[in-house]
């Protein structure tokens, strides 16, 4: 139980321009659940200057979410920003 991935802090930059966090894992997953977190903001962790499209980690999104996010983005944004950038991310 309670292991170095369970203290990991996610941020989220927001499309509007609003941040959050630091958030836990659980506390990222249910504000992508609600709709607070969309396909389209960005994740890092915390004190990482790298941000990744939120629709890459893996787990975060249900395939229902994902599979309208794909449907508005179009096949080359998908492409272009590669679905397996944060695969694990939420492992």
């Amino acid at each position: 139980m309670g292991g170095p991935a369970d203290t990991k802090r996610y941020m989220v930059r927001h499309v509007n321009g609003s941040k959050s966090g630091p958030l836990t894992k659980a506390a990222l997953k249910s504000l992508a659940a609600n709709g607070t977190v969309s396909p389209d903001d960005e994740i890092s962790y915390e004190g990482s200057d790298k941000w990744l499209p939120a629709w890459t980690a893996k787990g975060l999104f249900t395939e229902e979410q994902l599979a309208g996010y794909s449907q508005s983005c179009g096949p080359l944004t998908m492409l272009r920003h590669g679905r397996s950038s944060l695969v694990g991310m939420l492992d």
